[in-house]
């Protein structure tokens, strides 16, 4: 079992290391600061970084690997694996990879309507077997109705997800596709929900966790 850290942090930071663009990133609940070397973050972003890159940060913090296609990866001791599918409205592993950052950034450091913090982000990872993760982002129809279609064929070991909502979406919607999610996903280990508020006027799901290949 990997001995990630149990308490949560504060405050949080998370640190993005982008290679191809040679920026590192720092952010914090209130504020992003970019210089060229920074302090290392709770939770550290590493893109399309070399093979034998371990990552230098915190021995104790989780790394997240984005890459472009799947390549056999030495990953270091509380390292995860994030490849690249191809989604709708990212053209590119580029676009792709800010969406990711910046949706879990959100999700992460964000006001929340119904939290699924932290803690609870360090326990779908703890319990990650293989370290390969899924990421899905899916725009539901309405605000009232749960996207069973898409969530088919999505099976997930562990997962932290996360609505992206409208303020006056209802915490029986939540309760609805937290209800679909669990039944769809039987043998989950480790699973919250959260919702956050987003300006979209029609809801989106964000997914994250270890895919049951």
């Amino acid at each position: 079992m990997h001995s990630l850290p149990r308490e949560l942090p504060q405050p949080l930071k998370l640190r993005v290391l982008d290679f191809p663009s040679r920026h590192e990133t720092l952010y914090s609940r209130h504020a992003a600061n970019q210089s060229r070397s920074l302090e290392s973050g709770h939770l550290d972003f590493v893109v399309q970084a070399p093979l034998d890159h371990l990552s230098n940060g915190d021995s104790t913090a989780p790394v997240i690997f984005l890459d472009p296609y799947p390549v056999t990866r030495q990953l270091p001791r509380h390292g995860y694996q994030l490849v690249y599918t191809p989604t709708q409205g990212c053209a590119d592993f580029h676009m792709w990879s800010g969406r990711v950052i910046d949706n879990l950034r959100h999700a992460l450091l964000g006001d929340l309507l119904v939290s699924a913090d932290y803690l609870n982000f360090l326990e779908m990872l703890r319990d990650n077997q293989s370290r390969q993760l899924r990421y899905e982002l899916i725009d539901c129809e309405t605000p009232t109705k749960v996207p069973y279609q898409q969530l088919l064929g999505l099976r997930f070991k562990t997962l932290f997800a996360m609505v992206l909502a409208p303020d006056n979406l209802s915490i029986r919607y939540w309760s609805l596709l937290a209800n679909a999610l669990s039944v769809m996903n039987p043998d989950l280990k480790s699973f919250a929900l959260g919702m956050q508020p987003s300006p979209r006027m029609v809801p989106q799901l964000l997914l994250l966790g270890e895919p049951e290949l």
